[in-house]
Parts: C-alpha cells; sequence; structure tokens
C-alpha cells in the first residue's frame, strides 16, 4: 500500500502514512487502493450501488449490512435505466452475486458498469 491510500479491513478504515506491506492470515473482508469509495464520491447510480454493496460487504452490524442490502435492488434499476443488454445482463449478475453473498464478485461487476455509465449516460 502506498502513502495516503485507504484499505477496509473488517470494517475497519485504515490510512497508510507511508508504503505498508501486510499478510492476512484467516477469512476477513478487504477492500484496498482504488476499490474503496466514500460516499461523497458516490455521485451517479452505480457508483451509490457500489458504496451500497461495500457497506454490505464490510459492515461488522449484520443490521448494516441488511440496510445496505435492502437499498441494492433500488440502485440496480436505477443503474438498468441505460439502454444496453449487456448493462442489463451485468445487472442481473451483480444482483446474483449479491443474492448469493458474494459481494467482492459483485463489486468488480459495478466497477464494469461504473466505467460505462458516462459513455452510456450521453446516449440517453
Amino acid at each position: 500500500m502506498q502513502h495516503g491510500q485507504k484499505a477496509i479491513i473488517n470494517g475497519a478504515i485504515i490510512r497508510f502514512d507511508g508504503v505498508a506491506r501486510f499478510s492476512v492470515e484467516n477469512q476477513a473482508s478487504i477492500l484496498y487502493g482504488d476499490m474503496v469509495m466514500e460516499s461523497a464520491e458516490a455521485t451517479t447510480p452505480a457508483k451509490q450501488l457500489y458504496l451500497a454493496i461495500q457497506t454490505a460487504y464490510t459492515a461488522q452490524n449484520p443490521a448494516d449490512a441488511h440496510k445496505a442490502i435492502a437499498g441494492i435492488g433500488k440502485l440496480a434499476v436505477e443503474v438498468s435505466k441505460f439502454p444496453s443488454k449487456e448493462l442489463g445482463a451485468r445487472i442481473g449478475e451483480v444482483l446474483r452475486d449479491v443474492g448469493a453473498k458474494q459481494f467482492y464478485q459483485a463489486l468488480k461487476g459495478v466497477k464494469y458498469l461504473i466505467d460505462h455509465e458516462g459513455i452510456l449516460s450521453h446516449m440517453t
């Protein structure tokens, strides 16, 4: 990890003051670097979806995770308004991953949606 980067490990936000290496020796929910999104960055429907899944993935309190999961379907509907069959298929994959509690995989799927959201918004 580089100076200034963030990581989330089991809900704890860690900011690195210098270059660091670490190893995790048991099961943990981990996001780091550009996989960490702050709430102020969630300015589009796809980014809001990403933040909700990130919250579900890293929440320490089951009630917080449940609340985040409850909002994911509504956000997916917003994202699916873009006219693309491929995006519709991706959203379906993301929702299947969330249903299976494969949150890290779902986040990777939403990253794809975020990358294409700007392009598609100009098509509507």
